[in-house]
């Protein structure tokens, strides 16, 4: 499912170089890009249920909270249950 997408990503960035200007087409180019950028949104959104997993499972046991903290959005929450848990694995 990551790769699929990666290039969800990938071709919706692609395809942005091309889309010609307002000047050339009107509203339809804003339109294409705005749907383009809703594409890649979306595929983002995958990248982080698969990008956290695989970096919270490729590191050392002790270098796996501090690194996880680093893939997912922080907020005040999160950063203190990270805070936390790395406290907990020094004592």
């Amino acid at each position: 499912m990551l790769i699929a997408t990666l290039m969800l990503v990938g071709v919706a960035t692609f395809l942005i170089a091309f889309v010609p200007t307002y000047e050339s087409i009107g509203i339809w180019g804003a339109g294409a890009l705005t749907v383009l950028r809703a594409i890649q949104a979306v595929g983002v959104g995958g990248e982080w249920g698969g990008g956290y997993p695989t970096a919270e499972t490729k590191r050392k046991a002790l270098e796996r909270g501090a690194e996880g903290l680093f893939t997912k959005p922080i907020d005040f929450v999160t950063l203190r249950n990270e805070i936390d848990l790395l406290v907990e694995r020094a004592a």
